[in-house]
């Protein structure tokens, strides 16, 4: 590994994917996922490339092949489990994508659209235009959950169609860049709570989550920071969605941002035709509360890690392994079965990180095997209920304080 540690940048990169060698310098610019690759370049890429692709792909890996490993590497306990964990659960078919499951989400999708569409042109009462909008929120939300499938390539496991349902649910309908959603998720993935490294991990200057992620010492950093668990929520609710429509566009890969650009005028245009059935008096507001109720999904995204300890480098995940490096800064959401549908599968976000290829709806099936690892290994299994979880987000950004 010493001599594959000198290969780390852009320009000369090497990394380990079960004890080969290879050298990705040349598929850099290629890479689907982004420039996730330079996270790991220099370091040993196993457990991540296993999460994010499917078996069939390491057969593409032998023209990248320069060599092996020929020191023998430690690996703890726990990761030797669950690489045998993940192993059986291929095996047995936990992967594939069941059409029951495909069906209920899609008919939960058209569902709400029908209730909005007829609240929003058929009624006539102010009240029925706001449980429409409040309907808009949900579809755009549960939209934009399932493009979060498709983009993991686990709705259909059909490459082609995945690849063209997440643009069509994510942008067109949803309202967000597929584009740059791809890009940001995959590293999210792959470094998870790793300071300046996962996108997701905080937003600094705005959200700090750790003061880690606290780079100047100043009055404005300092009142920022005592105002940060004040303004949290209102911003996740109220202007988070807007701030999305904006920066999935600005911070799209070039080559898909024409692509999301067109698609995003079409989600313009549908939300303005539809809008423009209302009396003109109440669009301004329905518009509003129908991106305030999505905007709840900010609330639910953040707090799956917000609250988590965050790493200085790659170097800790190295050290912990995939498995404790993924369940020490993820949560689940403590929840039932009438209102799993409402968290779209992000209720359970430690196995989702363990195995995000897997269709959510097979999650809860595995659950118990993720428990009962951690348990054996005295790893951390965190879950916590809506409302606990988000005031634990909370008091952690209160506690964040500079040197």
């Amino acid at each position: 590994m010493k001599e594959v540690k000198k290969h780390n940048c852009k320009g000369d990169l090497w990394l380990v994917i079960d004890g080969g060698v290879y050298d990705c310098t040349s598929w850099l610019p290629r890479h689907p996922g982004g420039v996730v690759l330079l996270q790991f370049a220099g370091r040993d890429a196993s457990d991540a490339f296993a999460a994010l692709h499917e078996p069939t792909t390491y057969k593409w890996l032998k023209s990248f092949q320069i060599g092996v490993i020929e020191e023998e590497v430690p690996i703890p306990d726990d990761l030797k489990e669950f690489r045998s964990l993940r192993a059986k659960l291929w095996a047995e078919g936990w992967f594939n994508p069941r059409s029951d499951g495909l069906a209920k989400t899609m008919l939960l999708i058209l569902s709400i659209a029908v209730g909005c569409i007829w609240t929003t042109i058929y009624c006539t009462s102010f009240l029925a235009h706001l449980v429409g909008s409040c309907l808009l929120g949900l579809f755009w939300k549960q939209c934009l959950l399932f493009a979060h499938d498709c983009c993991h390539r686990c709705a259909t496991r059909n490459k082609v169609a995945d690849k063209l349902l997440g643009p069509l649910f994510g942008t067109f309908l949803g309202g967000i860049g597929s584009g740059w959603w791809n890009w940001e998720h995959s590293m999210h993935h792959a470094v998870t709570q790793v300071v300046d490294a996962d996108p997701s991990a905080g937003y600094p200057p705005v959200f700090c989550t750790d003061k880690l992620q606290v780079k100047l010492e100043s009055w404005s950093t300092r009142l920022q920071l005592k105002l940060q668990p004040l303004y949290y929520v209102p911003i996740c609710i109220f202007i988070g969605r807007y701030n999305l429509h904006f920066i999935s566009l600005v911070l799209c890969p070039p080559a898909e941002r024409l692509r999301d650009c067109i698609l995003m005028g079409g989600y313009a245009s549908y939300v303005w035709f539809l809008l423009s059935f209302l009396p003109s008096s109440e669009r301004l507001l329905c518009y509003f509360v129908a991106n305030s109720v999505t905007g709840v999904l900010h609330l639910i995204l953040n707090m799956n890690h917000y609250s988590m300890p965050m790493q200085a480098s790659m170097d800790s995940a190295d050290e912990m392994g995939f498995f404790r490096f993924q369940l020490t800064g993820t949560s689940n959401i403590s929840t039932n079965s009438v209102l799993q549908w409402y968290y779209g599968g992000l209720e359970h976000q430690v196995e989702h990180h363990l195995f995000p290829l897997m269709p959510r709806y097979n999650l809860p099936g595995i659950q118990k095997y993720v428990k009962e690892l951690a348990r054996r290994h005295n790893v951390p299994y965190n879950s916590a209920g809506f409302f606990s979880r988000n005031w634990d987000v909370v008091q952690t950004l209160s506690a964040v304080k500079p040197d």
